[in-house]
């Protein structure tokens, strides 16, 4: 039977009483128009327009059935579209960076905290260096900073890595993070099983990854050095990239610095952090 569904296509709220009627030319049977199937005006004032009414929406429903079979799916089908690569963002800001532009000024960091804390460095283009070195082993700026702010308090501005812990401590503290005791061991240690590794600044701060890696071990557990826990604790706040200077200071402070005291020193080592973290985004201000 001829489909008649198209009727309600000229369907309205306020449908006008419409006195048509057709022959189905199939069945024979009158159809007719009654007030409650109320058509748009303009489709049935005159009997040619409501034929060609009829003729369109048959030819539509033909088209439609056409693509709907599956021989005419099947021989439509869409290539796949390849989709382009993600864009990183820190290796867009790689290509932008310019560590030329890097420098640190430790007269800055002593005029800012209004006393004379540190030091001249042992050599002015060693800082620099420590940063970018610490950021091509994939760590972010704010990690980075605060990893040199407990660094500076550390060595006291020198940033030497043969500079020996001041005072008569019972345990003397070496290099720029004043490795102690089993950290100073587990360093020795890995010196020695790395014999093209010679000690300096880039051994100590390789030293001070493979430490935040798990790679360097505790020899009485067998786990990470630092503590399997501490590390996963470290995981998740490098997984978020909202993680703070603030948060990954008070991290580096309590589990790789460790120190007697860490509240005596804890708001300077944030201070120093933040302004390492004005002086590694100069790279990007070209």
């Amino acid at each position: 039977m001829e489909d008649k569904s198209w009727e309600t296509e000229f369907i309205t709220e306020d449908p006008p009483i419409v006195e048509n009627s057709w022959e189905d030319e199939f069945t024979g049977e009158e159809i007719k128009v009654t007030d409650n199937q109320g058509y748009d005006d303009r489709a049935l004032t005159n009997e040619k327009e409501f034929e060609k009414a009829k003729e369109e929406f048959a030819s539509q429903n033909e088209i439609n059935d056409y693509f709907k079979s599956p021989e005419v799916q099947d021989s439509f089908k869409v290539p796949a579209v390849t989709a382009p690569p993600e864009v990183n963002v820190k290796d867009v800001k790689k290509q932008l960076e310019d560590w030329s532009l890097v420098t640190y000024d430790y007269k800055r960091f002593n005029t800012i905290t209004k006393t004379v804390w540190l030091e001249a460095p042992f050599n002015d283009k060693a800082v620099p260096k420590y940063m970018k070195l610490i950021s091509d082993f994939g760590y972010g700026d704010n990690f980075t900073a605060a990893l040199l702010g407990n660094a500076a308090v550390e060595n006291g501005g020198s940033f030497a890595a043969t500079q020996e812990e001041r005072g008569k401590p019972k345990s003397k503290g070496k290099g720029i993070w004043q490795y102690t005791k089993g950290t100073q061991k587990a360093y020795d240690k890995w010196l020695s099983e790395n014999k093209d590794v010679t000690d300096g600044g880039w051994a100590q701060v390789k030293f001070m990854h493979k430490l935040l890696t798990g790679e360097i071990k505790n020899p009485k557990t067998g786990g990470a050095f630092l503590g399997d826990g501490h590390l996963k604790e470290f995981k998740k706040l490098t997984d978020n990239p909202n993680t703070t200077v603030s948060q990954y200071n008070d991290w580096i402070l309590k589990i790789p610095m460790n120190p007697l005291n860490p509240d005596e020193t804890r708001d300077r080592r944030l201070l120093y952090a933040n302004l390492f973290l004005e002086d590694l985004r100069r790279r990007y201000t070209k």
